[in-house]
């Protein structure tokens, strides 16, 4: 504390950022996943429709060999069909590289925040928070304990309100506590699934090997929409804990007097004419 009423503060090297439009956005894109692995689950029910109803214009869809399946009964179907799925194959990839990288950056901005937030004595560096992601074998643990820890060390709790008036409902945060645990299980199955599915398909030759990896990519499918609804929690949780603690720091810095702007930075009182 300085003799002008000055207390500095960590913020001011290192200032709190809000991630609420960032977590906006990829709030946004991980509906627009769950909607595409929605949408991809029937398409994968459609194909076993297709596979009952015209199993021939199917099978020569899907044979190595070069056939003219348009001219089978059902080809039409199959053809338009097949072309859904190869846009939605494209636009698929797309939104997944969009998400990835978008929660990424997310990851890394709420990481960077637990220090302005007060929290000491972090486990991991901003640059570990993005990295872990791409490590083998670490990746299938230690990005769900940086999320932890930006749980953890975020807790507006901590900070004390003094004789502050501050109401707003933790709700949010509360309930969602307890779906990190599923949200990495969900995560790690679909990713499990999905690879399952990719090698079968990528190795399909017959009908029959193609009916398999339609049923693998249903359930993969199906983890993937239950992982992505329980990621927009998390962003959500982490975000709203967040913002909340910062608010809790304003207001009781506000209470006891003090100010995180420097006395060179503050605006000059207004002159008093009366």
């Amino acid at each position: 504390l300085t003799e002008r009423g000055y207390m500095p503060s960590y913020s001011q090297s290192q200032p709190f950022t809000s991630t609420r439009n960032l977590a906006l956005w990829t709030t946004i894109l991980l509906g627009t996943v769950l909607l595409l692995d929605v949408i991809n689950v029937l398409l994968n029910i459609v194909y076993l429709f297709l596979a009952s109803t015209y199993p021939d214009a199917l099978g020569a869809m899907m044979s190595e060999e070069d056939q003219d399946f348009t001219e089978l009964p059902g080809g039409t179907v199959v053809t338009v069909v097949a072309v859904l799925t190869l846009g939605m194959t494209l636009f698929t990839f797309a939104s997944y590289i969009a998400t990835i990288i978008l929660f990424l950056v997310w990851m890394h901005r709420s990481y960077r925040n637990l220090k302005p937030l007060g929290a000491y004595k972090l486990e991991y560096s901003t640059v570990r928070a993005v990295g872990s992601w791409f490590i083998p074998f670490v990746n299938l643990a230690q990005p769900f304990s940086i999320i932890k820890e930006i749980w953890n060390k975020s807790n507006p709790n901590t900070v004390e309100l003094g004789n502050t008036d501050y109401g707003q409902s933790q709700t949010l945060t509360e309930i969602s506590a307890p779906m990190f645990g599923l949200w990495w299980a969900f995560w790690l199955l679909s990713n499990f699934a999905n690879n399952i599915s990719f090698r079968l398909s990528y190795g399909a030759k017959t009908l029959a090997d193609n009916l398999i990896a339609f049923r693998v990519d249903i359930v993969s499918s199906t983890l993937s929409v239950v992982a992505a609804f329980l990621a927009i929690t998390v962003v959500r949780a982490i975000t709203a804990r967040q913002e909340e603690c910062h608010k809790r720091q304003m207001m009781n810095t506000m209470a006891s007097g003090y100010s995180d702007t420097p006395p060179f930075m503050q605006s000059p009182m207004p002159p008093n004419f009366a």
